[in-house]
């Protein structure tokens, strides 16, 4: 296999792909994949002469765009060798992307870092595949739906000091996506624990805070099949490690993944797709009801809407259980929803305009199918131009914003916060969040057809908005004679 654009291609069975079933361990023979030092490729990037700046607090910044740098807001920004840091300070790297240029990847960090790199296969795959890349680094391919794709975009830097740096990004490791197309990235450093907390595995199915979301998704994409059982010299040997030798206490954010396939049961559920963005809303305390909560979408790409979609994942982001809306009377198409949402999405004098090279348009994802479904649905949309504050640029960010629609007393008598924010890799579409079905509790199911990762948080206030949100507010809606890029079928 080629080291150049790594994606999309197919996966050979060979002596070094095995399957990811439970039963599955890396074997003696292959520990190799995890401990040979490659000599081969001396491509190489250099490390900032800087002082590496560090975020025990939590840190969401664009990522930094070429054309427009620095910011119009003035709002500092990330660039890939920041987030590594000195990368002779690395010890292993689990990484995540769609798509990759493995190459220009690969050149950021020292020959002999040891890594995980999980991204998209063929979908006609029939299980998670392990497959070594290159001395050193492993590729894990996870199961895929029929018409899905593997879309997370994360990293967990494990560094000689002891030091856990973790990222969640909607940026594709490829050069276009840190520089010429403007990306978020939220990270934050997790200490060591002085001495390491015992794993129960009874109390480790009842938790969903940071860390045992994070174990789940990582066994869930087959990174076990990889850790467990093997007898390298790696910061972590299981996935359980993480949880018990690092210390998460500062960590504020919720985790929302979205597994691909079929997950029944309203417990279940509760730990993927919209359903997880519910349970997230709800852990922060700021459940509300119907017509109190407005959402903005920025998305990079569309999809096909239907009105009991939408309902339910407004009804989600209120932070009401699914078996609330399962129960609730009347058909799901006409059951009114109470609230607004604005679709954030770049028409097509925003895209043409931009200062980007001309192949960042292909980033970004419409059709004239999905134009024709949200047309039909006016009444559930508002569609809103994406103008970045930075500059002149395309936004394949991926950002939702649940604004409290209090009344200006009950906010300036509670004191609380304004709102949340998502941000991450899941785009505004069923594909990615996930559509629920059934008649009630007992037989729902979340059917999804992505892999995704994202985070929620609290917004305090009006300042603290301003600091997260990147693109004009309030978006221009469009005008009559207004189109959204489409990009052909």
């Amino acid at each position: 296999m080629s080291l150049g654009t790594f994606a999309h291609q197919h996966v050979e069975p060979d002596a070094s792909t095995i399957s990811a079933n439970k039963q599955d361990k890396l074997d003696p023979p292959d520990e190799e994949l995890l401990t040979a030092t490659d000599t081969s490729d001396s491509t190489t990037s250099s490390d900032p002469s800087t002082e590496e700046e560090l975020f025990f607090e939590g840190e969401l910044r664009p990522i930094m765009m070429r054309a427009s740098h620095p910011r119009k807001d003035g709002k500092a920004v990330f660039t890939l060798p920041q987030v590594l840091g000195n990368r002779s300070d690395i010890s292993f790297v689990i990484l995540s992307s769609f798509l990759s240029d493995f190459k220009w990847l690969r050149s950021h960090f020292d020959p002999s870092t040891r890594a995980v790199f999980v991204t998209h296969g063929e979908n006609d795959m029939p299980r998670t595949a392990i497959k070594r890349i290159c001395a050193n680094w492993i590729g894990i391919f996870p199961k895929l739906e029929p018409t899905g794709c593997f879309h997370m975009k994360f990293m967990l830097i494990f560094y000689k000091s002891g030091r856990l740096r973790v990222v969640i990004t909607s940026a594709n490791f490829v050069p276009v996506e840190y520089g010429e197309i403007e990306n978020l990235l939220w990270l934050q450093d997790i200490p060591q624990r002085p001495t390491p907390i015992a794993h129960d595995p009874r109390s480790m199915a009842r938790l969903d805070d940071f860390p045992s979301v994070l174990q789940r998704t990582l066994h869930a994409i087959g990174v076990a099949g990889v850790l467990d059982g093997s007898r390298a010299t790696l910061p972590i040997t299981v996935i359980e490690d993480l949880r018990c030798r690092w210390d998460w206490s500062k960590v504020k954010v919720e985790l929302v993944p979205s597994i691909a396939g079929k997950h029944k049961g309203i417990i279940t559920m509760s730990g993927v797709g919209h359903s997880r963005l519910m349970k997230a809303v709800r852990n922060l305390g700021m459940t509300r009801e119907p017509g109190r909560l407005a959402l903005e979408c920025l998305s990079s790409s569309l999809g096909i809407y239907t009105p009991e979609w939408v309902n339910e994942v407004y009804h989600s982001a209120l932070g009401q259980p699914a078996s609330d809306y399962l129960r609730a009377k009347g058909p799901r198409k006409t059951r009114p929803m109470a609230g607004c949402i604005d679709l954030i999405f770049p028409n097509k004098a925003t895209v043409s305009g931009s200062t980007a090279i001309p192949e960042v348009a292909s980033w970004m994802r419409c059709t004239q199918r999905h134009w024709e479904s949200i047309k039909k649905l006016e009444s559930k949309f508002q569609m809103c131009d994406s103008k970045s504050l930075g500059g002149n640029n395309v936004m394949h960010s991926k950002m939702i914003l649940g604004l409290f629609q209090d009344t200006e007393s009950e906010s300036t008598a509670e004191g609380g916060p304004i709102g949340w924010a998502y941000m991450g890799s899941h785009n505004f579409t069923a594909s990615a969040w996930g559509r629920i079905s059934g008649r009630d509790a007992l037989d729902a199911t979340m059917d999804i057809v992505n892999y995704e990762i994202g985070i929620v948080f609290p917004i305090q206030s009006k300042a603290e908005l301003e600091n997260v949100v990147f693109w004009e507010r309030p978006a221009k809606r469009y005008e009559v004679d207004d189109e959204p890029w489409i990009r052909d079928e």
